[in-house]
């Protein structure tokens, strides 16, 4: 080959390598946004992963706030269940306490008129022997007035006799002795 052609081949080449240069910089340019893509890619498999997972946590935290809120309205009704039943047991304990109270009042009643009654026989047991007790002392003091009368009137008779007595041994003195 001579100087021309070397010289035509190397224009030929500096052509082809000029036609080349930006081939060359664009596939270079293409495997550079290949490999973004192939990067990107990557990540978007990455966060489908994440964006999966953040929606079972979402699922599970939506679920677990479901399973909360049943626990909740289970809990009220358990609480008003208990409320209905303790305001029902605290009626009936009211009206058992009330009832009692009545009852013991009724006892206390009927022990009070039973003591106001056995009082009541007892005083007019009292006052009928206080009456008799009465009677028999008046009969004694009736008896004593009539024994002291009586006593009264043999002592009155007594000192008639012993003054006629008297008289007469006066009388009987005087006869004798003067």
């Amino acid at each position: 080959m001579d100087k021309n052609e070397i010289d035509a081949a190397r224009a030929q080449a500096t052509q082809v390598a000029a036609v080349l240069t930006p081939l060359l910089t664009a596939l270079q340019s293409a495997s550079a946004v290949l490999s973004l893509a192939s990067n990107a890619e990557k990540q978007k498999g990455a966060l489908v992963q994440d964006l999966a997972a953040l929606t079972t946590e979402r699922d599970n935290l939506l679920a677990g706030i479901s399973a909360q809120e049943t626990q909740l309205a289970d809990l009220k009704a358990a609480v008003a269940v208990a409320k209905t039943e303790a305001d029902a047991q605290s009626k009936a304990d009211i009206k058992a306490a009330k009832d009692r109270a009545k009852a013991a009042e009724a006892a206390a009643q009927a022990r009070a008129e039973a003591a106001a009654a056995a009082a009541a026989e007892k005083e007019a047991e009292f006052t009928a022997h206080i009456a008799e007790v009465q009677k028999k002392t008046d009969a004694d003091v009736a008896s004593l007035f009539v024994r002291a009368q009586t006593a009264e009137e043999a002592a009155e008779a007594a000192e008639k006799r012993l003054k006629a007595v008297r008289d007469q041994a006066a009388k009987m003195a005087a006869a004798i002795g003067g």
